[in-house]
Order: C-alpha cells, then structure tokens, then sequence
C-alpha cells in the first residue's frame, strides 16, 4: 500500500529540467488545488486556493520559468501570471495518469496500511454543529 496524490501523479514524467512544475486540478467550489515542484522535489505542497488568487500566488512562487500543468490551469487569470510561464491543460496533461500512479508507488517504500491517511487540502465543509455533545457508547 502507498499514498499518491493526483498532483504528484500529474506532474509524473514532466521532463523540465531546473523548471518549475505546477500541478493545478479543480477542488471545485470556485478553488483550485496546486502543488508546486522543480526537478522532483517540492516547493509548495498540495494547497487549495482560490481561482481569481491561484494566478497572482503562483507567480509569487515563481521566479523564472513555470509550466502549469492539469486541467484547471487554463482557469487560471494569464495576465497575472509571470511572463513566460507555459500553461499545458489539453490532454494528456489535463489529468493524473493511472500509470503514473503506479510508476510512482513502485519507487517508493510501502506504507503502513494502519497508519497511512487521506490527504486533505483544505478542511471539510461538513463539521459537528456547535453545541451538539457526542456520546461515547
């Protein structure tokens, strides 16, 4: 057993080299979810932001060349994005292979099944109503 995000899976494969590489996929709800990497090692983690900020946030990351990769980068606001930055959101960039998913879950060592969690991005919209008290049996 082990975790793979969609955002690693998307970005699998990406030959870029000393480029920055950001995965960007819909959280739907007017957000995005990005992650941010450069020759395989990350510099933003999985984060949701906003459509109208992603653009103007990415380019503050960013210090020279960008590609934006996944289907929810043509959302994106170009004009806010740094001069030069590519954008790839056609196929097969749109969406995280499968076979990236397990290309990449060969590389690396199994998780623990008891201990391995979802990754959330962002916090769920569905929480304990105030003043509610849970019973333990």
């Amino acid at each position: 057993l082990v975790g793979v995000t969609s955002l690693d899976a998307l970005a699998f494969g990406i030959e870029a080299p000393g480029v920055l590489v950001a995965t960007v996929l819909s959280a739907m709800k007017g957000e995005v979810f990005v992650q941010v990497t450069r020759d395989g090692g990350t510099v933003l983690p999985p984060t949701s932001w906003k459509i109208g900020e992603a653009a103007e946030r990415l380019s503050a990351v960013a210090a020279g060349m960008m590609l934006l990769v996944g289907e929810a980068a043509s959302l994106l606001e170009a004009e806010k994005l740094r001069a030069g930055t590519l954008v790839r959101a056609e196929s097969p960039h749109d969406l995280p292979p499968p076979s990236s998913v397990g290309r990449i879950a060969m590389r690396r060592p199994a998780d623990d099944a008891d201990t391995l969690e979802p990754l959330y991005v962002r916090a769920p919209d569905i929480t304990v109503p105030r003043g509610l008290v849970q019973s333990s049996g």
